[in-house]
């Protein structure tokens, strides 16, 4: 009952997270008192046209004015978020200390936004992510010779691949990023998590090359998966390590 109230609270925690990757650009204020529009036709939606996740099936995607296609990214970003704020329930329920966990994950599903809207990380989000994830390291027992391995590695491995590919193969926002997620999930959780990113990003780019969505000269934002990963890996990394381990 609580998880599926958590997953209620985190779709409209995930449309605002879309609310602001698309207005504070033009201007912060707009995020709270501009009325929503279509981003083509610009016609003020009604709040029939803005619940989260219903609303988009509905209408197949598409403005119920001009019917030009409305991204995927709002539905992806509504449902990551609600099932993030679903398992975090589950896990770890309702807390002070949790409290900061839900804040946390709203940093990042702005990141997500931001990142599939702009190809951007936004320094702003990525620095308050860092500040909840230092107090809920605080605010509990934490191994900080873990946390320093996950952050001094993946930090090292990440600012190498931006500086030997100038930019090309890593940009300095993901290295931002992953030095987040090493604080919050530390060694050997991150691991996990950089790898599952690794994997997925892989895959999607082989489709996107097979479908001919993007060529191999495209830029494809690698800030979700990095997310998704240090999601699964927050979630079930401790089982996923024993699973390899009993194999290998």
């Amino acid at each position: 009952m609580w998880e599926i109230i958590a997953f209620l609270i985190g779709l409209v925690f995930g449309s605002f997270a879309n609310v602001v990757a698309w207005r504070l650009p033009e201007n912060w204020k707009a995020i709270f008192l501009a009325r929503s529009h279509c981003p083509h036709c610009r016609k003020i939606l009604a709040w029939y046209d803005l619940i989260p996740l219903l609303s988009y099936l509905v209408l197949q995607g598409q403005c119920r004015h001009c019917k030009k296609a409305i991204s995927w990214h709002y539905f992806l970003v509504e449902l990551l978020t609600g099932l993030s704020f679903a398992l975090l329930c589950h896990f770890y329920g309702f807390s002070r200390s949790s409290l900061l966990l839900y804040f946390l994950v709203v940093c990042l599903m702005i990141v997500v936004a931001f990142d599939l809207k702009d190809n951007l990380i936004p320094d702003l989000f990525v620095g308050l992510g860092f500040i909840f994830a230092l107090f809920w390291r605080l605010w509990g027992p934490t191994d900080w010779l873990y946390v320093c391995w996950g952050l001094g590695g993946s930090l090292v491995f990440f600012t190498l691949l931006a500086g030997l590919g100038r930019g090309k193969w890593m940009g300095w926002g993901d290295v931002k990023l992953v030095g987040l997620l090493a604080l919050w999930l530390a060694y050997p959780k991150i691991i996990v998590g950089l790898f599952l990113a690794f994997f997925v990003g892989a895959l999607v780019g082989v489709w996107l090359l097979i479908t001919k969505e993007k060529k191999w000269q495209d830029e494809v934002p690698f800030g979700p998966f990095l997310i998704l990963g240090a999601l699964v890996a927050f979630f079930w990394g401790q089982y996923l390590i024993k699973w390899y381990l009993g194999i290998y």
